[in-house]
């Protein structure tokens, strides 16, 4: 599985976790990614154990995932001082989630800060961009500011 492919996972458990407000119960990981593999975000065509398997079985899914929980608050206080305008709660929930995984990998990560910009673009794109490509603009201009300020601690 490609890093490409373990973010846009990650991401899904973490919209997953958002939209349940399940971080705190996040132990139990395998009952916990309902959407991790099914691109409607739908019950249909859920496969636990698939998804239980991706989870036990990358490493860099589970970095992801665990890392964002563990930082969550550090995360957040450095998006909402680089939002301009705008709340964090006003982002959807996708946003929220390609976002706080991206701030993730800029802080704890040795993966260049160009590549996590344009992997959370790309995911933006897949996931919650609008025709406009207004979603994609305000996700790139967001961590540019964000990558500023942590290059200045």
């Amino acid at each position: 599985m490609n890093r490409h492919v373990c973010r846009v996972c990650a991401m899904k458990i973490l919209f997953s976790l958002d939209l349940n407000s399940s971080y705190d119960e996040l132990e139990d990981l395998s009952r916990k990614i309902e959407f991790v593999m099914n691109p409607d975000f739908s019950m249909d065509n859920y496969d636990a154990e698939e998804e239980a398997f991706i989870l036990e079985n990358n490493p860099f899914v589970q970095e992801l995932v665990l890392g964002v929980k563990h930082n969550l608050t550090k995360i957040d206080e450095i998006i909402v001082e680089s939002l301009r305008n705008w709340t964090i709660n006003r982002l959807s929930y996708v946003d929220r989630a390609i976002i706080r995984l991206a701030v993730y990998e800029l802080l704890e990560t040795n993966t260049p800060a160009n590549v996590i910009i344009d992997e959370a673009i790309e995911i933006t794109k897949e996931y919650s961009n609008l025709e406009d490509e207004t979603q994609s603009k305000f996700t790139n201009r967001l961590l540019d500011d964000i990558k500023e300020k942590l290059n200045k601690w």
